[in-house]
């Protein structure tokens, strides 16, 4: 079945915090997903790095089973 979003070893920075330390998710297409967790845990960021507003410092992030920030 393919994935609505998917990660891999995700991770990111802000400046030296650690805030997504290796997560791999893995979302099927028709699924009910949340998160949950407390304040600065880095819920919204790991969205904003599905919706390819931030771009991982390791890791790959894909959604609808493309690649957001592919290495070149």
């Amino acid at each position: 079945m393919s994935s609505l979003i998917k990660t891999e070893n995700l991770t990111f920075h802000y400046g030296t915090q650690t805030n997504i330390d290796g997560i791999s998710l893995s979302v099927p297409r028709g699924s009910c997903f949340g998160l949950l967790g407390q304040n600065g845990a880095g819920k919204s960021t790991l969205m904003k790095l599905a919706l390819g507003l931030l771009k991982p410092a390791e890791g790959k992030v894909f959604l609808f089973d493309q690649e957001l920030h592919p290495k070149k």
